[in-house]
């Protein structure tokens, strides 16, 4: 599972590691907007039924990003998981408060998880902010 965290803007270049085909869908959306990748996060999971799944990822402007979720099914030809209770957390640093930021939920949902394609959680902000999740199921031989 990889996540990205992209950073939308109007005019400028894209920018970072997201793969152009994610890039490209996201222009197709939202004609006008670069994308500036702002955080990344990988990892290699089991998926067992109601056990849950956590990633955390700090962009290199200090947001820090938590998605949780708990898998209620796998879909093995496809590659699919069936997420319940997906959560996104963010806390960004302010200049005004030096302390730790308090994360602030950005969204909660169920989704599926499509193998081998990016699911976009969602975005918010003026200038939006989306949270991609790309699902990657391991070859076993």
């Amino acid at each position: 599972m990889t996540c990205y965290l992209l950073q939308a803007r109007k005019g400028g270049e894209d920018t970072g590691a997201a793969p152009a085909e994610l890039v490209n869908n996201l222009r197709n959306i939202l004609p006008g907007m670069n994308f500036e990748t702002i955080g990344f996060a990988m990892l290699q999971s089991g998926v067992a039924a109601e056990r849950q799944v956590s990633l955390r990822m700090e962009s290199r402007v200090g947001t820090k990003l938590r998605l949780n979720f708990t898998p209620i099914a796998y879909d093995r030809e496809t590659g699919s998981i069936t997420a319940r209770s997906v959560e996104v957390e963010m806390s960004s640093p302010h200049p005004s408060n030096p302390g730790s930021p308090r994360p602030q939920s950005m969204l909660s949902t169920d989704t599926i998880f499509r193998g081998r394609q990016y699911t976009v959680l969602g975005a918010t902000g003026q200038d939006p902010l989306f949270v991609v999740v790309h699902i990657v199921p391991a070859q076993l031989d």
